[in-house]
């Protein structure tokens, strides 16, 4: 009989058989969630409706503008975030 199966490594082949399993679980899960990114990644914009900036961002939030005209770098958090929800349903992404 072969050295490495003598009953003494049982629990060590037992051990690196929960491994593999383990590993291989691991890898079909970071599999399955690229895929489900590659699936977010791929919806088409194209046919989505434009928003006026205006129904994101309105004259109240003067506060977010550099100059009355362009965002400041909180505004573009502002409108992304009003834009994300505002158009995320519609795509069904919500």
């Amino acid at each position: 009989m072969l050295a490495v199966l003598a009953p003494r490594y049982w629990g060590a082949h037992l051990l690196a058989l929960v491994l593999m399993a383990a590993a291989a679980g691991l890898g079909w899960w970071q599999y399955d969630s690229y895929q489900a990114r590659r699936a977010a990644e791929a919806v088409d914009l194209t046919r989505a409706e434009p928003l006026a900036l205006t129904s994101v961002m309105g004259p109240d939030d003067v506060g977010l503008y550099i100059d009355g005209i362009h965002p400041s770098s909180e505004g573009y958090r502002f409108l992304a975030a009003g834009w994300a929800r505002e158009v995320a349903p519609k795509l069904g992404l919500s």
